[in-house]
């Protein structure tokens, strides 16, 4: 798969799943969990149980309960959904279209800072 963001994209260790909640709006208009992989300014990539149609636009929310108290909404493109049968997931990329760019550049530079401080501090 060739790279398309051009910023440089975060990793989200599987230590901050506890900390870091993603949440995907389904059709029916429910909020699901999902896993947040990695993130960047404009882009974002996921692991859900459901695949999602390439091209559509899903409404999800970014929140850290611990540090922030604000919960980030954002509308994301799917660009690709690739299925894993052998851990019957979906790996989806999607492109970042509408948020609070004000809150979302809050949330991503606290997540980084947050990664940062504690892989330094060997809680990794």
């Amino acid at each position: 798969m060739k790279e398309k963001r051009r910023e440089v994209r975060y990793p989200v260790a599987e230590i901050y799943e506890k900390r870091l909640t993603l949440k995907i709006r389904r059709e029916l208009g429910e909020l699901v969990s999902a896993k947040l992989v990695d993130v960047s300014l404009r882009g974002i990539r996921i692991k859900h149980d459901l695949g999602l149609a390439v091209g559509s636009v899903v409404e999800c929310s970014i929140s850290m309960p611990k540090y922030l108290t604000k919960e980030v909404l954002f509308s994301a493109k799917v660009i690709y959904c690739i299925e894993n049968k052998t851990e019957r997931n979906y790996l989806i990329g999607g492109e970042i279209i509408h948020t609070d760019e004000q809150l979302w550049v809050s949330v991503f530079l606290s997540v980084h800072d947050f990664i940062g401080e504690s892989l330094r501090a060997g809680k990794a």
